[in-house]
């Protein structure tokens, strides 16, 4: 029996193919079999793979019709004799020494699951594409000292660490099937899932901060295709699935909020997805599937409004001020700038009577850089029909509120996160 088991779905690949398979079979540490699923290539991959086969008996060779990604793990998974999987993608690299790194921490500790971290490999220029993706993969802490898949992850939500990629996990086969853990087929973000599964079931984990995966980014991976109907809905699940392990495996107020985080971040990503989706495509909503239709209105989706006229950052947030005379927006920092230029553009700017701030001295510094009117909060009137909305980042959000209500305004809205995460991605962070 092999130490490790390497898994590698392969579908119409033959470009990065034998880049990968090198990277696989010259590892410094040797005792591992390599299980390449060829999940119904139509190229040259199956001849690569046989010619690598023929030259490196750790190689074998399973063919099955297309089935996807996730078929394709679990049948690696069905196949695998090894003490310890791990997945690599066909058009990714892993470091040559990551084998032997991995068998040390494993042989020293007895690990159920090791996660290690990756860089990105570009197969094309865009610069703001590199810039958001080598920001999302990069671990800024230290997380050696945890041995709890629960408590990792709590951690790592916490501090904005969190990675969701199979390719990131070495795991105890022996482990993998007492907790009947796998990929569902089909399914878009599959690894998410399956991530959070082995987080919650893992008693004995290790993470290692240090970079022993390539992860290639190509035009046409599944990463980077036109967003279709599937994606949003797909996001839903994952809201499920964390919401499942609220209610039946949440042991502490801190593991529910670190997974109520989680379920907030997917329907985030669900809202600007459904954004990106065609006008062609949203045409064809009316042909959808009943529970595909349910998760876009339980998500508050519109599928049948039109690309151009539909902003889902700001659902709710005009209905609310349809009910108001006077708009202060709280706030004059970057999310307040922008909140007034969306206000503008759906044409409430004649409501806006001014910009709030908190302290007297920030009153002078906002002065020079705008026309609208800028005041201590505690210095407005409170109208009945006024709206204060407050417009800052999440990490001073509740203390505005606090604000507001001490000064006794009675009616007051919180920019979603939405709107802030647009925001970041204007500015290139």
């Amino acid at each position: 029996m092999p130490y490790f088991s390497i898994i590698i779905p392969i579908y119409n690949v033959e470009v990065y193919l034998e880049e990968c398979l090198k990277s696989v079979i010259n590892q410094s540490f040797t005792d591992c079999e390599v299980i390449c699923i060829n999940d119904g290539s139509t190229d040259g991959s199956r001849e690569i793979l046989e010619r690598y086969a023929l030259e490196d008996r750790r190689i074998r060779v399973i063919d099955q019709d297309n089935a996807g990604l996730s078929v394709a793990r679990n049948s690696g998974i069905a196949w695998a004799r090894g003490r310890y999987i791990c997945f690599v993608d066909a058009d990714d690299l892993i470091a040559s020494d990551l084998l032997q790194t991995l068998w040390h921490i494993v042989e020293t500790g007895d690990y159920d699951i090791v996660t290690y971290e990756l860089r990105i490999l570009m197969d094309f220029e865009d610069d703001e594409i590199k810039t958001v993706r080598e920001e999302y993969y990069r671990i800024k802490k230290d997380y050696s000292n945890i041995n709890v898949g629960r408590e990792l992850f709590c951690k790592k939500i916490e501090n904005g660490d969190y990675i969701d990629s199979a390719s990131q996990f070495l795991i105890k086969r022996e482990w993998l099937e007492q907790k009947d853990i796998h990929f569902m087929p089909c399914a878009l973000y599959e690894d998410s899932v399956f991530s959070l599964k082995c987080h919650f079931a893992c008693d004995s984990i290790r993470h290692i901060h240090k970079v022993l995966y390539t992860y290639r980014i190509r035009r046409d991976s599944i990463t980077t295709k036109e967003i279709t109907a599937r994606a949003p809905y797909y996001r839903f699940w994952q809201i499920i699935e964390s919401f499942y392990l609220l209610f039946e495996s949440a042991e502490s107020d801190r593991e529910r909020k670190a997974l109520t985080e989680y379920a907030r971040t997917c329907l985030e990503c669900a809202r600007r997805e459904a954004e990106q989706i065609s006008v062609d495509l949203r045409s064809k909503a009316g042909g959808l599937p009943d529970e595909m239709r349910l998760a876009f209105d339980i998500l508050g989706i519109d599928m049948y409004a039109s690309r151009n006229d539909w902003h889902p950052h700001l659902d709710g947030l005009l209905r609310q001020i349809e009910n108001y005379n006077e708009i202060i927006i709280y706030g004059f920092g970057v999310v307040g700038k922008k909140v007034e230029s969306i206000l503008s553009q759906a044409g409430y700017s004649n409501k806006i009577i001014g910009f709030a701030v908190t302290d007297e001295q920030n009153v002078s510094k906002a002065d020079n850089r705008t026309k609208t009117q800028v005041l201590p909060i505690k210095d407005y009137k409170k109208n009945t029909d006024a709206i204060v909305l407050i417009s800052v980042g999440r990490g001073l959000q509740q203390t505005f509120v606090n604000k507001v209500i001490e000064c006794g305004f009675k009616h007051f809205y919180v920019i979603n996160r939405e709107i802030e995460w647009e925001i970041e991605s204007e500015l290139g962070n």
